[in-house]
C-alpha cells in the first residue's frame, strides 16, 4: 500500500464511498493515520460545508461522531413531537359575534326559549369577542355586522351565531326579526340575504355561520301558519355559497322542522350539542383541535338523536361548506368545558298554580257572574307565564309580570254586572243553586224530625224523654241554622199532612231560646202554615174530610214554594240580560208574585175553606190564566233553560279561543305521528262547528223581539246542539285522556312527551289536571334525556316517522288557518270572514304558499279588531 496522501478523486477508505461518519456503530475503526484534511458532501442537518481539521489536534473517534450525531437527531425528534403536542394551541382562534334577538316588542310573537343561556355558554368558548353584544334592534344589529372586519386581524376566522325569529317577506324572502319589528310591516325587518352580504364583506379568510332562526314561529291568532324559515334559508344559502367559496353555515335544522328547546338541558338543543362539540367531543382525537367538519358532523348526528329519542320529531342540522375541502380549526379541545345541565324544577310553579285555581274557583262560583273574557285574560296570563319560565326567562319576572295581569283581572271583575255578589242566600232553593251543600246524611236526621214531632203530639208523652230527646238532636246541629232550617223544610215536604201544631214544634227547633227563625222564604211559609187553624174532627182525624183537605192544601203551597223560589234563585243567578228579556220576566215576576201571596192568603182567611185554597195555590204553581196561559212552573223552567243556554253560551266563548289558539302545536306532532296529524284536525273541524254553533246561538240570545214559548224550546233545543258540541270538544281534556297521557310515564318514548307537551298548551285543563300533567311530562322528558346524554348518536329506538317535512308543515298551515276563521266566527260572525276563503288543500306552488301568507296578515288585522255582530 502506497504511504502518498489519496487525491480528492480517489475514492474513501473504506472502500464502499460513504464517509466515515457514517459507518455503523458496531463497525471496526481504521488503523491509525495521521491526520490529513479532506473534504465531505454537506450533511443537511450541519448547516454548511465540512472544514478541513488537518494541523488541529487529534481527529475524534468514530464511537464520538456516531454519539453526537444520534443526539443531536433525539433532540430534533424532540423538538418534532413538541411541536406536534403543542400545535392545537398556536392556531389562531376565532372571532365570535353571538348576535341573539330574544326580546321582541310585538306581543303576537311568541317566547324565544333560553336566549341568555344560549348567549352565554356560547361566549364562554375562549373566542375573542366582543365585551358586550345585547343590541336587539335592527341598526345596531347592522352596525355590529359593519364593524365585524375592524375587529379583529386580517388572517383570523369569523364565527358568527345568528338567532331570532325569522319570517317571509311578501316576496317570499326569509328575513330576521330584530327587536323592534312589527309582523305587520316588514321594513323593519332584515333580510337574511343582506346579513350574509355583510359578513362576506369582513374579508375574513374563514367564516362560520351557525344559523339558528328556524324557532317555533306559527301561531293561529299571530297569522303565522307554516314554519317554513328551514326551507327558505336553504334558498337563500344556495346562493350565498356559490358568491363566497370560504363561507361555512351549519343550520340548526332542515326544512320543514324547527329548532326544538330542552327544559331539561337548559338550552335550544341546537347550542347544546354546539357546545358539547366544542368542549372537545366533536374533535377526532383529544390531542387535535376542533374543526368545523368535525363539530358539523358531531352536532348533526346527537341532534337528531335527541330530538327523536325525546320528543317523537327529527331535527336534523344541514351543514354547507366548500364542495371540496376546505375545513379549519376552532378550538382546542380544552378551551372550555361544557356547561353542567340546569332543568327546571320538576315542581309547578306556586304562582302559576294559584293563577288556575283563582280561574277555576270563578267557574264553581255561581253567585258571581264572571265575562268569558276575563276567563280567558287569566289563561292567556297563566299560559304565557308558562311558556316563559319554560323557556328560560328568569322566574322573579315571569311571576313579577303574571302577578300583575291577574290583579288587573281582578280588579276588572270587581267593576263587572253582579260582582257584589248575592250575599247571605234569602232562600233555601238560592242556597242549593249556590251549591251550598245540605247536611251529610240528612236520612237520619229526617226520620229523628218526625220521631219527635209524633213524641210531641202523644196526648201520653213524657216531658222529660222528649226534652232530653230534643237537646240530644239540637246538640247534633249546633250553629247550623241553615243544615237545620233545610231539615225542616225536607220534613214538611216529605209529610204534608203534618199539622200545624206539629210544625210549629219543628219551627221551635229553630228559634232556641227565643231567636228568631233563619231568613229563608221557605221557612217563613212553614210560619204561615203553622198559624192555619185546622177543625178538630171528633174521632179519626187522619182520616177525616178536613185532615185530607189541609194534606192536599199544604202540599200545594209547597211544591208552589220549591216552583217560585227556585225561579228566583234561577232569576238572581241570571247574567246580564237584554233589555227585552228584562222587561219580559220583570213583569212576570211581580205578577206572579202578587198571585201567589193572593193564593196563600186563602189559607188563613176565615171561614176556612181548604179546597179553594189548593185550588189556587195549584193554578198559580202551574196555569196562572191571566200571564200567558201559563204559571210558576213553566216560568221556572224558561228561567233554567235561559240560564243553561246563557252559561253554554259563556262556556263556549271561554273554550273555544283557548282550542282554537294553542291547539295548534298539536298540528307539531303530525309531523312525525300520522294519528296526532288526525287527532289536530278533528279537533280544529269541531272548533269550528262549535264556533258557528256559538256565534249562532249567541246572536238568537241577542234578538228577544219575538218572545214566545216557542222561543224559549228552540232555544232549548240550541242550547242541547251546542252543548253536545263543547262536550266533545272536552274530550281532549277529559280524566280519561289525562290518564291516558300519564298512565304510561314508566314507558312512554319521544313521541308520547311531545304529546304531553302539546297538551299541557291548552288551557281547559283544570288546576290539579295540569299540575298533574305537567309532572308526568316533566318525569317522562327527564328520563328520556338520561337515556339520551349516555347512549351513541343516532336513533335510539322507536319506529322511524311516516310523514313530515314541508309537505306536512303546509298541511298544518291549512289547519291552523281554519282554526283563525272559526276565531273570527265566534267574534264577529259572518260578516268578519266576508271576503275571506280558507284554501282546501295544502298550498304546493311559491303562489299558494304567497296567498297563505297574505291571508294570515288579513286574519290577523281583523282578529285584533273584529267587526261587532248584528
Amino acid at each position: 500500500m502506497s504511504d502518498s496522501p489519496p487525491s480528492a478523486d480517489s475514492p474513501p477508505p473504506n472502500g464502499d464511498g460513504a464517509p466515515e461518519g457514517d459507518a455503523p456503530e458496531s463497525a471496526a475503526p481504521p488503523p491509525a493515520a495521521k491526520p490529513t484534511a479532506r473534504r465531505t458532501a454537506a450533511r443537511p442537518w450541519q448547516g454548511g460545508r465540512f472544514r478541513s481539521t488537518a494541523g488541529r489536534g487529534r481527529k475524534p473517534s468514530a464511537r464520538m461522531r456516531t454519539i453526537v450525531i444520534l443526539s443531536v437527531l433525539a433532540l430534533i425528534l424532540v423538538g418534532a413531537i413538541a411541536a406536534w403536542i403543542f400545535y392545537p394551541r398556536t392556531f389562531s382562534q376565532p372571532y365570535f359575534l353571538p348576535l341573539i334577538v330574544d326580546q321582541y316588542n310585538d306581543p303576537n310573537e311568541p317566547a324565544a326559549a333560553w336566549g341568555e343561556q344560549d348567549r352565554a355558554a356560547l361566549t364562554g368558548r375562549g373566542w375573542q369577542a366582543p365585551n358586550t353584544v345585547d343590541d336587539q334592534e335592527r341598526r345596531l344589529l347592522v352596525e355590529e355586522l359593519t364593524r365585524l372586519g375592524s375587529e379583529k386581524s386580517t388572517e383570523q376566522p369569523v364565527v358568527v351565531y345568528l338567532r331570532a325569529f325569522a319570517l317571509p317577506t311578501e316576496k317570499g324572502d326569509l328575513a330576521v326579526l330584530p327587536l323592534n319589528a312589527s309582523l305587520d310591516d316588514a321594513t323593519g325587518w332584515l333580510p337574511l340575504r343582506d346579513v350574509f352580504q355583510m359578513i362576506k364583506a369582513c374579508h375574513a379568510p374563514k367564516r362560520l355561520v351557525l344559523l339558528d332562526v328556524m324557532q317555533p314561529t306559527a301561531g293561529v291568532r299571530n297569522g303565522i301558519w307554516t314554519e317554513d324559515a328551514a326551507e327558505l334559508a336553504q334558498a337563500v344559502l344556495k346562493n350565498v355559497q356559490q358568491d363566497d367559496p370560504n363561507l361555512f353555515v351549519l343550520c340548526a335544522c332542515s326544512p320543514g322542522q324547527t329548532s326544538l328547546a330542552s327544559e331539561e338541558m337548559g338550552h335550544t338543543v341546537f347550542v347544546h350539542y354546539l357546545i358539547e362539540g366544542l368542549s372537545g367531543k366533536a374533535a377526532s382525537s383529544r390531542d387535535n383541535p376542533v374543526t368545523v367538519r368535525e363539530l358539523a358532523a358531531y352536532v348533526t348526528a346527537n341532534v337528531d338523536a335527541w330530538a327523536w329519542h325525546n320528543r317523537g320529531v327529527h331535527q336534523t342540522p344541514v351543514f354547507i361548506g366548500p364542495a371540496e375541502g376546505g375545513d379549519f380549526p376552532l378550538t382546542t379541545a380544552d378551551a372550555a368545558s361544557a356547561d353542567k345541565e340546569t332543568p327546571l324544577d320538576k315542581e309547578y310553579p306556586a304562582a302559576l298554580q294559584a293563577a288556575w285555581e283563582l280561574r277555576d274557583g270563578w267557574l264553581k262560583d255561581a253567585g258571581v257572574w264572571t265575562p268569558p273574557a276575563l276567563y280567558r285574560r287569566v289563561e292567556d296570563a297563566a299560559l304565557r307565564a308558562e311558556t316563559r319560565y319554560r323557556a328560560g326567562f328568569a322566574a322573579a319576572d315571569v311571576q313579577a309580570e303574571l302577578t300583575k295581569e291577574i290583579e288587573s283581572v281582578k280588579e276588572q271583575r270587581k267593576k263587572a254586572p253582579g260582582a257584589a255578589g248575592l250575599g247571605e242566600p234569602d232562600s233555601l232553593a238560592l242556597a242549593d243553586a249556590l251549591h251550598r251543600p245540605p247536611p251529610a246524611n240528612p236520612e237520619q236526621a229526617l226520620d229523628t224530625l218526625v220521631h219527635l214531632a209524633n213524641l210531641h203530639a202523644k196526648p201520653d208523652a213524657k216531658p222529660e224523654q222528649l226534652k232530653a230527646e230534643t237537646d240530644a238532636f239540637l246538640k247534633q246541629h249546633e250553629n247550623q241554622p241553615f243544615e237545620l232550617s233545610w231539615l225542616v223544610y225536607q220534613a214538611a215536604k216529605a209529610h204534608p199532612e203534618t199539622r200545624p201544631e206539629e210544625l210549629r214544634f219543628w219551627l221551635s227547633l229553630l228559634h232556641p231560646e227565643g231567636r228568631p227563625v233563619p231568613d229563608y222564604a221557605e221557612i217563613h211559609l212553614l210560619e204561615r202554615l203553622s198559624r192555619v187553624e185546622l177543625p178538630q174532627p171528633k174521632d179519626a182525624p187522619e182520616l177525616g174530610g178536613a185532615a185530607q183537605d189541609w194534606k192536599e192544601a199544604a202540599a200545594s203551597a209547597l211544591k208552589l214554594a220549591d216552583a217560585a223560589e227556585g225561579a228566583g234563585a234561577a232569576w238572581a243567578l241570571l247574567p246580564p240580560l237584554p233589555d227585552a228579556l228584562m222587561d219580559y220576566f220583570d213583569k212576570w215576576r211581580q205578577e206572579a208574585a202578587g198571585r201567589r201571596r193572593a193564593a196563600e192568603a186563602l189559607l188563613l182567611k176565615k171561614p176556612l175553606d181548604l179546597r179553594a185554597a189548593q185550588a189556587a195555590l195549584e193554578a198559580v204553581r202551574t196555569d196562572a190564566p191571566g200571564f200567558m196561559g201559563r204559571g210558576y212552573a213553566e216560568l221556572r223552567g224558561d228561567l233554567d233553560r235561559l240560564g243553561t243556554a246563557i252559561r253554554c253560551r259563556d262556556e263556549a266563548f271561554r273554550l273555544v279561543p283557548g282550542f282554537a289558539e294553542n291547539g295548534g302545536p298539536v298540528g307539531t306532532w303530525s309531523q312525525t305521528m300520522p294519528q296526532q296529524g288526525a287527532a289536530w284536525k278533528n279537533l280544529v273541524e269541531q272548533e269550528e262547528k262549535t264556533a258557528r254553533l256559538a256565534r249562532d246561538f249567541a246572536d238568537r240570545l241577542s234578538d228577544t223581539t219575538n218572545l214566545s214559548p216557542q222561543w224559549f224550546r228552540e232555544t232549548q233545543t240550541q242550547t242541547e246542539t251546542l252543548q253536545e258540541a263543547l262536550d266533545t270538544l272536552m274530550d281532549a281534556v277529559s280524566s280519561r285522556r289525562l290518564r291516558s297521557l300519564i298512565g304510561q310515564r314508566d314507558r312512554a318514548g319521544g313521541a308520547d312527551a311531545g304529546e304531553m307537551e302539546a297538551a299541557l298548551r291548552l288551557p281547559a285543563w283544570s288546576s290539579a289536571d295540569r299540575r298533574a300533567l305537567w309532572q308526568a311530562w316533566r318525569d317522562v322528558a327527564g328520563r328520556l334525556n338520561e337515556e339520551s346524554s349516555t347512549a351513541p348518536a343516532g336513533p335510539l329506538g322507536g319506529a322511524e316517522p311516516t310523514a313530515g317535512g314541508p309537505a306536512t308543515d303546509a298541511e298544518d298551515g291549512v289547519l291552523r288557518a281554519r282554526a283563525a276563521f272559526a276565531l273570527l266566527t265566534l267574534a264577529g260572525g259572518a260578516d268578519a270572514t266576508k271576503g275571506l276563503e280558507v284554501p282546501k288543500q295544502a298550498p304546493h306552488t311559491a303562489e299558494e304558499k304567497a296567498a297563505l301568507r297574505a291571508l294570515g296578515r288579513e286574519l290577523r288585522k281583523r282578529l285584533a279588531h273584529p267587526p261587532a255582530p248584528h
